[in-house]
């Protein structure tokens, strides 16, 4: 593939799964605008299950009104980006950004214009293995959080998977999360909308709908919700806008 893109790609943007990253909100005095990424490892310290001196940190904006600045942050241990990039290297590509778990899905926004609703949604990026569940609310990311379920754990059933989703939503609402308006199944699992819709309408209570993806000449529109992850890393170089980033520090690109 890499072959075959001539001229070569000029910039290359890669994602680190979810599970090896921590992810949360973090709300902090409207005053500290300035000195985020000093304030952040204090905040993050006490709740990260590592040391957080060994890690790389980032965040991206959420909201803030006058005196309370909301964030989302990441800490990921410094040996699991390295590892990455070290995967990436045997393949030859030197990524200038990693994108980190589910909040890389919001990368959809700026490629699909009713992920910029004012309504709160739900993308649920349902791949083999993992799913990814990202919450936009007027279009920034205010939830993200990666699942071990996947297709292949729905074709023997999905209980465990089901329960956990529910968990994960339960949590968003306790956290004080707006009420979600619509529902988007994306990934994997997109393939099969006569069986997943309805499944995960079921969770939800809200009816679900495939989100489309923009037309790719000479892409298979039935095989496209395949590549959804990699359309959502495409969107992120349409904005100029702060995001997270794990090449930060020592590998800073």
């Amino acid at each position: 593939l890499l072959g075959a893109i001539s001229p070569p790609a000029d910039q290359v943007i890669a994602t680190l799964d979810g599970r090896e990253a921590s992810l949360r909100i973090v709300e902090l005095p409207a005053g500290a605008a300035k000195r985020v990424s000093d304030v952040l490892p204090f905040e993050l310290d006490e709740v990260v299950p590592f040391e957080i001196e060994d890690a790389i940190i980032d965040h991206q904006p959420v909201d803030r009104s006058d005196t309370i600045l909301r964030v989302m942050a990441t800490a990921i241990p410094t040996e699991r980006v390295g590892r990455r990039l070290g995967e990436l290297k045997e393949l030859g590509l030197d990524p200038s950004e990693i994108g980190v778990g589910a909040a890389a899905v919001a990368g959809l926004r700026h490629l699909r214009p009713e992920l910029k609703s004012a309504q709160t949604q739900l993308i649920l990026m349902i791949d083999l293995d993992h799913t990814e569940v990202c919450i936009l609310h007027a279009g920034a990311c205010v939830f993200a959080r990666t699942l071990g379920g996947g297709t292949e754990e729905l074709r023997a059933g999905g209980r465990r998977f089901a329960g956990d989703l529910k968990r994960t939503l339960a949590s968003y609402r306790a956290s004080g999360g707006q009420a979600i308006g619509e529902v988007f199944v994306a990934g994997e699992a997109a393939l099969y909308p006569d069986s997943i819709l309805p499944w995960v309408g079921e969770i939800t209570g809200l009816d679900a709908n495939v989100l489309a993806l923009p037309d790719s000449p000479g892409a298979d529109a039935s095989l496209r919700p395949r590549f959804a992850t990699s359309t959502a890393l495409a969107g992120r170089a349409v904005a100029r806008a702060r995001r997270l980033n794990a090449r930060q520090g020592e590998f800073a690109h």
